[in-house]
């Protein structure tokens, strides 16, 4: 500053005279303006020129004439307030430093540098694309310097995330105002202010017209000009040429993936997006020494799936010339590839042959398998574009007419969807590719590749539960045993860290999705598939892979069927993941059967227990007695802590599973509401669990209930209320009678129903010859008698049901035995018309089931209705002889059928 006085004292003589306080404020600042100083000297030379030429007047320049403006003591506060945060002295404050920066813009913005300039831009690009300071770490040199990740370490987490795109298209406009060059860093922040820019107009203003027109249109007003916003074509232009200017002097893989990932965010709402994204695209590939690293090249694939069928004819050939470029240099001997690495680093590579096919295709140096190298270079130098679109990821209809390739089945089992016959026909397709090739004699090795369509087939197959697929994979295993590596065996499924990459486990879980749960019959599938297991039974590792597989194929029931067999040998972190994926598709009493592990926690089994009894509430389930004892048991440590919500289906569960004791002392736990106790109280009674109905009662509920019971039992009207008469007796054992041989927990035989409900029966009969008929019983207790239940007496319904039973087994009642039952029965008259239909003989009546019957019969009153007793029964024996072929006797019931019905149609329509 000192010599910048003395040049202007020199230069004008003793005519100015420069502000001292001006200079004394400005000079505690850390940085001159230079601008200033060039300006001075430009208006300097014009005075000299003036005098030269004969005028002796100087510039009409103001600030030549007149000592400059004092500067505001507000304006220097704002710019040593930005430099302190620029610094590092102060924490970070957006809104803070944006404020300081529109104070200082008005007087003292030229003072700023263009570092200075670097770091706004840099520092509120990273607050508007970062949402926490995890982001910040992975950003890359280029964009982010190691000063600037300094000043961002002391941001707070709340300052991420706020759209600050705004204001760094303002400072890039003011950089530029101020003639200052913008550098490579600024350009690339400024590229992804204009993307986010034109994706929220077109976000807000997706229904005007006039978006498209990519020019900025002025409002002529009264009073002033107002020029429109810009629009997002014109932000969409601004950051193309910052992305070209970029392209050309750098390769770094964010500046491209930035660009790609912001013109495809844009593109739903702006169609043009097409023709930059092929521009980049063309001028990608056309480098052939450029990286394609997993990033970018995953981006790369999404935005042709995304737009493929919108590029024009030129712009997909211009795309396809730049990739036969690529692969003529790429199998050049002087080319080395450098994205091997790169590619390599992605886990899923080995796995996923589409992936390979996409490295391949961008640089086929990093592809060591011959087929997909060979696939890669048929694919570019034919041109198909069809199958680099269905690589890309989008389905085309064009596959089909194609022959059939390892490529086709690969992209149509990526496609498939449900169709049973769509896998078959898949099948079929590779069944040809691989028998064409048999006598060929420079047979390329294709095992890895082919191991990789049969996992993906075998995992399709347990989805859609495909056995021709199945058998035809054992039969391909058997006749070519190279598919199979060294980690598909089923000794060998501990050393595999996927279930997905191992043959056997695959297999296995397929097999088990398509009814085979019995671990001997699945021991032996997979003998017969080649696969060696030791000692006769499966280890524990490759049931626990199995298991897990089943999981993730989305088939709880049949991997709880499968844990069933081998609960114990069941790493205990799986039995609880089965357990929660049974909960999520509703598998109730499996999910209760897994608690009997006393390897799990506690607490484990107590969130299990009420997630069943929240699902037994909202889905109204009913648990047989073994499950619901099994939650009850958990409840029990931590019955206070059941929420209040759960208490009533806690006790509703115990009820309908028989366990009323259990309800009781849950009641007794907790406090219930009136009608809740009413209802537990009653069920008590019946049980006479007296003392635990008073407990779960409160005072006042106690008290008004035994003045209830000892009132009313004495009266005849209040006595029906706790008495149980003959119709009912009746009619219950009939339901017990029919229920007998139905069995919740295994399917019964039809001569195992005949038996237990022939047993059912005799119990019934035993009960009621021990009982007293026409006699109450005294149940003693406070103030209370309650009769007892009277006894069963046989009726036509329960023929009914006895003759049902035995209909149904053909091995034991043949069909002559049927008959004299029949003849029996039309004797008394409960079929019909009474006579010997059939003729049969009196020592065919000395059977033990016809003499059975007949004591039967003449206990019960035999006062049969046609609709409810006579129709049923007629239509029992004509099932029954049906079912053994009986014609003759199935005619004769029949008739017999449709006489009474008519006799019974004619006589209601008289009444």
């Amino acid at each position: 500053m000192l010599r910048c006085r003395r040049w202007a004292a020199n230069t004008f003589g003793r005519t100015i005279t420069i502000a001292r306080s001006s200079e004394s404020r400005l000079s505690s600042l850390k940085d001159a303006s230079w601008n200033d100083l060039e300006r001075r000297q430009r208006h300097a030379v014009s005075a000299r020129l003036g005098s030269i030429n004969g005028t002796r007047e100087l510039s009409t320049r103001p600030f030549l004439l007149q000592k400059p403006t004092p500067i505001p003591d507000c304006a220097i506060a704002s710019l040593q307030a930005i430099r302190a945060f620029l610094s590092g002295k102060r924490p970070l404050d957006g809104p803070a430093l944006h404020a300081a920066y529109h104070a200082s813009k008005p007087h003292h913005l030229h003072h700023l540098t263009r570092s200075e300039f670097s770091n706004l831009i840099a520092l509120f690009g990273t607050l508007s694309a970062c949402s926490d300071s995890s982001c910040v770490e992975r950003m890359s040199p280029f964009t982010l310097s190691e000063t600037q990740r300094a000043v961002l370490g002391s941001v707070s987490p709340k300052q991420f995330g706020r759209d600050w795109w705004e204001f760094v298209i303002e400072l890039g406009a003011d950089q530029s105002s101020l003639g200052r060059r913008t550098a490579d860093p600024d350009r690339y922040w400024l590229m992804r202010a204009h993307l986010a820019q034109g994706w929220t107009v077109h976000r807000n203003y997706r229904g005007d017209d006039d978006q498209e027109s990519g020019s900025v249109e002025v409002h002529v007003s009264r009073d002033r000009y107002e020029p429109k916003l810009p629009t997002g074509s014109t932000h969409l232009v601004h950051a193309h040429a910052h992305y070209a200017a970029l392209a050309q002097n750098h390769l770094d893989e964010s500046v491209h993936y930035a660009y790609l990932r912001g013109l495809l965010d844009v593109h739903p709402f702006l169609p043009s997006v097409r023709v930059h994204l092929a521009y980049a695209f063309t001028q990608l590939v056309s480098n052939l020494r450029f990286c394609f690293e997993p990033r970018l090249m995953r981006l790369f694939w999404d935005t042709l799936h995304a737009l493929a069928l919108d590029f024009t004819t030129s712009e997909r050939q211009t795309l396809l010339d730049a990739l036969q470029r690529r692969l003529s240099f790429s199998l050049s001997h002087k080319h080395v590839s450098r994205t091997r690495r790169l590619i390599h680093l992605d886990s899923h590579h080995d796995e996923d042959p589409v992936l390979a096919l996409r490295c391949a295709i961008l640089d086929i140096s990093t592809s060591d398998e011959p087929w997909v190298r060979g696939e890669a270079g048929r694919m570019i130098v034919h041109n198909e574009w069809s199958l680099l679109v269905a690589v890309a990821g989008r389905p085309v209809n064009a596959l089909a007419p194609l022959a059939p390739r390892r490529i086709n089945v690969l992209l149509a089992l990526r496609d498939l969807g449900h169709e049973l016959g769509s896998l078959e026909r898949l099948w079929d397709d590779w069944m040809i590719v691989l028998g064409a090739e048999v006598g060929q004699a420079d047979k390329v090795d294709t095992a890895k590749i082919d191991r990789l369509i049969l996992l993906k087939f075998l995992k399709a197959a347990a989805i859609q539960r495909s056995i021709r697929v199945l058998s035809g994979a054992e039969r391909l295993l058997m006749v070519q045993p190279n598919l199979s590596l060294e980690q598909d065996g089923v000794q060998a499924a501990e050393k595999v860290k996927s279930p997905t990459n191992s043959l056997s486990v695959v297999l296995g879980a397929a097999w088990a999705c398509t009814g085979t749960t019995n671990l001997t019959v699945l021991f032996v599938r997979m003998r017969t598939a080649g696969f060696k297991v030791e000692d006769g039974r499966f280890p524990n590792p490759y049931m626990a892979k199995l298991v897990d597989l089943l999981i993730n194929f989305r088939e709880p029931n049949t991997a709880w069927l499968i844990a069933q067999q081998c609960q114990s040998q069941l790493p205990v972190d799986l039995v609880e993941r089965l357990a929660r994926a049974c909960l999520d598709t509703g598998l109730v009493p499996p999910a209760v059967s897994l608690l009997s592990d006393i390897r799990l926690s506690s607490d484990f089994k107590f969130s299990i227990a009420l997630s069943c009894l929240r699902q037994c509430s909202r889905r109204r389930i009913i648990l047989d007695r073994w499950n619901a004892l099994e939650i009850c048991e958990t409840l029990g440590p931590q019955l206070g802590h059941v929420p209040i919500g759960l208490r009533h289906a806690a006790i509703w569960m115990s009820l309908n599973a028989g366990l009323v004791r259990l309800a009781g002392l849950m009641g007794l736990s907790w406090n219930l509401s009136r009608r809740m106790q009413r209802k537990l109280a009653s069920r008590l009674f019946r049980v006479k669990l007296c003392a635990v109905a008073f407990g779960v009662m409160s005072n006042s509920q106690m008290t008004s209930t035994s003045r209830f019971i000892s009132g009313r039992v004495g009266s005849p009207s209040g006595s029906s209320r706790f008495a149980c008469n003959k119709m009912d007796a009746t009619r219950r054992g009939n339901i017990i009678l029919s229920r007998a041989g139905k069995s919740r927990r295994k399917r019964l035989g039809k001569r195992a129903q005949m038996r237990a409900t022939l047993a059912a029966l005799a119990r019934l009969l035993r009960r009621r010859g021990s009982s007293t008929h026409g006699h109450n019983d005294t149940v003693h207790g406070p103030t209370r008698r309650i009769d007892a239940r009277l006894s069963f007496t046989p009726d036509a319904v329960t023929l009914n049901i006895v003759c049902r039973a035995l209909a149904r087994c053909t091995s034991v009642l043949p069909s002559s035995r049927l008959r004299a039952v029949f003849d029996r029965l039309s004797c008394v008259g409960l079929c019909g018309r009474s006579g010997n239909h059939f003729g049969t003989s009196e020592a065919d009546g000395q059977d033990k089931v016809i003499i059975a019957l007949a004591e039967l019969v003449q206990t019960s009153d035999a006062r049969a209705s046609f609709v409810r007793h006579t129709r049923p029964l007629l239509k029992i024996f004509l099932r029954g002889f049906l079912a053994r072929g009986d014609e003759e006797a199935a005619r004769v019931v029949m008739g017999l059928l449709e006489e009474e019905d008519r006799a019974w149609r004619s006589g209601h329509a008289e009444r």
